[in-house]
């Protein structure tokens, strides 16, 4: 969420590529736990330009994005 001044002005989602998601997810300390319930196919808010592109970055990943909130509302 982004808010300017007390308004919220924009509410969204990363999401990462799949394949990604297991590779990380099945690394220390996520392993431990089990049973992931949503996937990208199966999560009603995705869409494919919420894709965050990653790069890897040592022993880590790096990713950017630009986000862009109207603090008027207008659409402009």
């Amino acid at each position: 969420m982004v808010h300017v001044g007390a308004e919220k002005t924009l509410t969204t989602q990363l999401m990462f590529d799949e394949a990604l998601n297991a590779e990380v997810l099945a690394t220390e300390p996520y392993a431990q736990r089990t049973g992931r319930d949503t996937f990208n196919d199966g999560d009603s808010s995705y869409r494919p330009s919420m894709l965050l592109k990653v790069t890897r970055a040592r022993d880590g990943y790096v990713g950017c994005i630009v986000l862009n909130a109207d603090p008027d509302h207008d659409g402009t």
